[in-house]
């Protein structure tokens, strides 16, 4: 089923359809992704019509809908960036439904992207009255567990996990974070968003995050250079002449010092050598 803009073919893709809610007092509502490869996925969602008129959100789409038991969300065919991700609609979606943590698993969103856990938080703050993330703490907790408590992390994941773990208060995922970019981050620290997040609100507070993480991050520079510049001035003090391991002990290190210092991992590096 193709749609075109500017001559060039996007085909559209049916995935299965997912059930929220079933019997009677249902709709439907359909999740269209945004172009990747020339695809975009078809999403069709069975959900409650009670339970989404409670959303101010959908209760407004649902409202003008041409058939209010069957509505699009993503739905501008010609623009191909336009679109919703299925798994972070998902989450909102089942959360507003109140599913247990079981059901959602069955669902296979306890194994969702790291983008689709941002959509899940900038959709729950920004479209509901009930803006309280908590609600996902229990979601996101397992989702954690499951799928980045073992994963080998890199400094923009790591990067994109702050928020989400500050969000939920999830203590153990920020202060790996944290540590992670305190020694491998190149420069000062940054606040980090995924792709296609536009909202400006979501972010994390500087004063809670970005100024202390530089500030501590700083101090330990300060404390690891301070401590090996002791160690190689009480070297200096002696006749390195009379001393055949001079060059073993400490030339060498000094020699490469300025390549180490222009490394993140450095940090790392020296603390190893004091």
């Amino acid at each position: 089923m193709p749609a075109q803009k500017n001559d060039v073919e996007i085909s559209l893709v049916l995935d299965p359809d997912i059930v929220i809610a079933d019997g009677s007092g249902t709709m439907t509502i359909t999740l269209l992704s945004p172009v990747e490869e020339a695809v975009r996925h078809v999403t069709e969602v069975q959900v409650s019509s009670e339970i989404c008129l409670e959303s101010p959100y959908l209760r407004t789409i649902i409202g003008v809908a041409t058939d209010p038991a069957d509505i699009t969300l993503g739905g501008n065919l010609k623009d191909k960036n336009d679109g919703i991700h299925k798994e972070g609609a998902l989450w909102w979606l089942a959360h507003l439904h109140s599913l247990s943590v079981e059901r959602m698993t069955e669902l296979g969103l306890d194994k969702v992207s790291l983008i689709a856990v941002w959509e899940a938080i900038q959709m729950w703050l920004y479209h509901e009255k009930r803006n309280d993330t908590q609600d996902l703490r229990a979601l996101f907790n397992k989702w954690y567990d499951t799928t980045i408590s073992k994963m080998d992390l890199d400094v923009y994941t790591a990067g994109l996990l702050a928020f989400p773990c500050q969000v939920f208060d999830h203590a153990v995922g920020f202060a790996r974070v944290t540590k992670y970019l305190a020694y491998n981050n190149l420069g000062a620290i940054r606040e980090r968003k995924p792709k296609g997040i536009r909202i400006n609100p979501l972010h994390l507070t500087p004063n809670e995050f970005i100024g202390p993480m530089n500030h501590a991050r700083g101090g330990l520079k300060s404390t690891i250079h301070k401590h090996m510049w002791k160690r190689a001035n009480n070297v200096l003090r002696f006749d390195t002449g009379k001393c055949s391991c001079w060059d073993a002990t400490i030339g060498q290190y000094l020699g490469n010092y300025d390549i180490l210092t222009l490394r993140g991992p450095f940090l790392i590096v020296t603390t190893q050598l004091l």
